[in-house]
């Protein structure tokens, strides 16, 4: 039996994928938790509807990563840290504290999973270069100043 599923679950199934399951399956659990509900055609229609919106919107989020790329490789973000005479700061320079800082300038929505840092936090004042992954292959290249 072709079901369409209507919940997420992770690692087993995605929202509005449709597969082939057994009948007492569908029958028995997915259908009284409402988790799916038999495919029909007016489904196939909606579907290709959904992956072409979908695959649309990921062209658009392409392109507007790799502005958002250049734009933030033009700019120098600068922070401000207590440091001890030698030129170490007290505490590291973290991929939060970074997210933070673009999202505060640019209102772009980042993790600490897309920043990455050459050789591990900073722990040092001066200039540093970090690297920002929006995915995609699309990387930007920051200098960051500590002072």
């Amino acid at each position: 039996m072709k079901v369409i599923f209507l919940e997420h679950v992770i690692n087993v199934w995605k929202k509005w994928e449709v597969k082939e399951v057994k009948s007492w399956y569908a029958t028995n659990f997915l259908f009284p938790k409402w988790l799916a509900k038999e495919f029909t055609e007016a489904d196939a229609k909606r579907a290709e509807k959904k992956d072409q919106k979908i695959e649309e919107n990921r062209i658009n989020l392409l392109a507007n990563k790799a502005d958002f790329a250049k734009e933030l490789s033009k700019t120098k973000l600068h922070f401000e840290m207590p440091h001890a005479a030698n030129g170490k700061i007290h505490w590291a320079l973290k991929e939060k504290d970074v997210v933070a800082e673009i999202k505060k300038r640019m209102k772009i929505e980042l993790t600490k999973k897309n920043i990455r840092f050459e050789d591990g936090h900073i722990k040092q004042i001066g200039n540093h270069t970090i690297y920002v992954d929006f995915g995609d292959k699309v990387t930007a290249k920051v200098n960051i100043t500590i002072s």
